[in-house]
């Protein structure tokens, strides 16, 4: 949806789907090669069938306080000890 304001065009971008985020925890995986793939059916090195196997979530937490952290800190947000 876009709506005109003033001379800016303002845009609606949304938020993804239910289906989208339920997909983005979920890789294909080749039985064979042990491979991950963003998407596909078969796998490019061996032709097997894909497998849908759900993405390996990584908790990454602070050392000193046990804050849960996301890839981008540097920074613990609560104790402000830096991340290696």
């Amino acid at each position: 949806m876009s709506l005109r304001n003033g001379d800016y065009n303002v845009v609606d971008v949304g938020l993804f789907s239910n289906d989208e985020q339920a997909n983005a925890a979920f890789v294909k995986f080749c039985p064979k090669c042990k491979k991950e793939f963003p998407s596909g059916k078969f796998c490019k090195y061996c032709g097997q069938t894909l497998e849908d196997k759900k993405r390996e979530q990584q908790e990454l937490k602070c050392s000193n306080c046990g804050c849960p952290l996301s890839e981008k800190n540097k920074f613990c947000t609560k104790c402000g000890t830096k991340i290696k």
